[in-house]
């Protein structure tokens, strides 16, 4: 009997635990995945039980086989725990069919009960040692998974390891969700991709066609606005007297240089990755219709998305052209419609930067636009003569000063963020017509960011002073101030979830100048982090865990916006 095709199964069956604990280590090594620690863990902290309990309880195997304490049995106390941490990981963080679902579990629980039968069947345990062993290793996963995943992530303990040294070296994350079939939410992310509203030609009428379908399978009221294909989402509150909320994103990107690309960047290729999550490569994966899709395209994909739920204030998701160009034409001139004015907004959420490490950020200002153009006017004649008062030589002073004043910024940058600071770059020189010919007219040009903090209008005077041409906006901020009910609520969602946020003024430029000065406070934020940030560099792409996440952190956002 000993040596039948059935004992020699059985005798496979009982090193199945040593495979299943090299394979969970192998597997933390090769994905770096914060929760395959976290079970490798499990199981050890479960070995350590078993070791426990079977000192305190001293149960005698049977007289056949083994040697030492029998109760509770390991083998199966390892595989009580191995059922039940997939149980709990497939329920609640992986995401594919019910059937591939239910095809994990049971073929998880049918390895489990043989590798426990196989015990009793070689005489190392009675039935009741496996019994109770196995069990105790449920138990021990289900206290585990609560404890590692659960409550250590509602108390920011996951952020505090993940922002540890060592964890960064060794690239430890954490994907909220791990898919083994497309969810619906990024489906529709991924055809959004596709419509190429890229600069100089976007495709905005196909864009506008794309998201009122999308609203309309939502169940959401749609419009467009007059002028570039401006469309608008409405949410109805209870209380039409109550200010709105609007959700802000733009739906332009900017130009590629495909040969720079690993897949075309109007494709949405979706490739996976060793330790299973998904990159998603696309133009606008950053910057930005990441946001406005994080804040729609995920309702249709949980039955408890905010767009189902009932809020007191109206809700509108505002989705414009042209902000990569200055926007002038997209939310610059929304913002002076009648129908803006008639939303009543009290609170707008806007784009923002992804977190480049554990940390998220939120913008509160921005820094504007003062692009100028400084020309001179001399003397010309042969370059072959000493010639006095050129043009070239009147703009020497000039761009002495200016760029006196860029190393002026560049030196407080080591101490502040770079929307603190004004940034200077010298963008382009023009004039002459050949080499031997000394030019009548000659000129300099500048990009400058100027820091809300300083007075654009003594900013101004300046350049003025330096004979410049130029013109310019005022900017606003919006104050980081609990007593504004809608910052309260703002940053109480961060702070239910634990998430560490830091207010900065934005380097660059959003939509957000132009409702800022309208009276209406404007945070800008993406809840994405740990990311090698490619905002219009080239193999722009997000991560479907991370965009995943990001659905259910707006939706705290704004079901707590609309109710305060």
């Amino acid at each position: 009997m000993n040596n039948g095709v059935i004992w020699l199964f059985m005798e496979v069956l009982t090193h199945v635990p040593i495979a299943l604990g090299m394979a969970e280590f192998l597997y933390f090594l090769k994905s770096r995945y914060f929760s395959a620690l976290v079970f490798f863990g499990g199981q050890v902290v479960c070995e350590i039980l078993n070791i426990i309990l079977k000192r305190v309880w001293k149960g005698g195997r049977p007289a056949s086989r083994g040697k030492g304490y029998g109760m509770p049995s390991a083998h199966s106390q390892f595989m009580g725990y191995f059922i039940g941490y997939i149980v709990l990981f497939v329920g609640n963080r992986l995401i594919c069919s019910e059937s591939k679902k239910a095809t994990v579990f049971w073929s998880s629980a049918i390895l489990s009960v043989l590798v426990s039968f196989s015990r009793v069947y070689l005489g190392y345990h009675t039935p009741w040692q496996v019994i109770v062993g196995f069990f105790a290793g449920m138990a021990t996963a289900l206290v585990w998974y609560m404890a590692a995943e659960v409550i250590a992530m509602k108390l920011g303990l996951v952020d505090f390891f993940l922002g540890w040294g060592i964890s960064r070296h060794l690239e430890i994350h954490f994907p909220s969700r791990i898919t083994i079939e497309e969810p619906a939410s990024v489906t529709r992310f991924r055809q959004f991709f596709k419509i190429q509203t890229v600069h100089p030609k976007p495709d905005y009428t196909a864009c506008a066609e794309f998201l009122v379908d999308q609203a309309d399978e939502i169940g959401l009221e749609s419009k467009l606005a007059q002028g570039k294909q401006i469309v608008i989402m409405k949410l109805p509150g209870t209380d039409p007297s109550l200010k709105s909320i609007m959700l802000d994103s733009h739906t332009d990107v900017v130009p590629v240089f495909e040969e720079f690309w690993t897949y075309p960047p109007f494709a949405a290729t979706i490739v996976e990755q060793e330790y299973g999550d998904h990159k998603i490569y696309a133009r606008g994966s950053q910057d930005m219709k990441v946001t406005g899709s994080m804040q729609v395209f995920g309702s249709s994909s949980f039955d408890c998305c905010f767009w189902k739920k009932t809020q007191e204030k109206y809700v509108y998701a505002v989705f414009a052209p042209d902000e990569e160009i200055g926007g002038t034409d997209g939310i610059g001139g929304f913002v002076e419609t009648e129908y803006f004015k008639e939303m009543s907004v009290g609170f707008d959420l806007e784009e923002g930067l992804l977190g480049a490490d554990h940390r998220n950020v939120f913008l509160y200002a921005e820094r504007g636009f003062s692009q100028v153009t400084f020309t001179s006017h001399g003397n010309t004649g042969h370059g072959s003569q000493f010639i006095e008062g050129t043009a070239i030589e009147k703009l020497f002073p000039v761009i002495e000063e200016v760029m006196n004043l860029r190393e002026q910024e560049r030196q407080k940058l080591l101490a502040l963020n770079d929307g603190e600071v004004t940034s200077i770059n010298l963008t382009g020189l023009k004039g002459g017509v050949q080499a031997n010919i000394v030019p009548a007219t000659y000129s300099v040009t500048f990009d400058i960011r100027v820091s809300p903090l300083v007075s654009l209008e003594e900013f101004h005077q300046l350049l003025l002073d330096l004979g410049s041409k130029h013109g310019t906006k005022k900017n606003s901020i919006t104050h980081v101030d609990k007593s504004d009910p809608f910052v309260a609520a703002f940053l109480g969602v961060f702070e239910d979830r634990k998430l560490e946020v830091i207010p900065i003024i934005c380097p660059g430029a959003t939509d957000a100048r132009f409702v800022r000065p309208k009276g209406v406070p404007a945070f800008g934020f993406n809840p994405m982090r740990n990311y090698h940030i490619l905002a219009h560099d080239h193999d722009e792409y997000v991560l479907e865990s991370e965009y995943l996440y990001g659905i259910g952190v707006y939706e705290d956002l704004v079901t707590r916006l609309a109710n305060v």
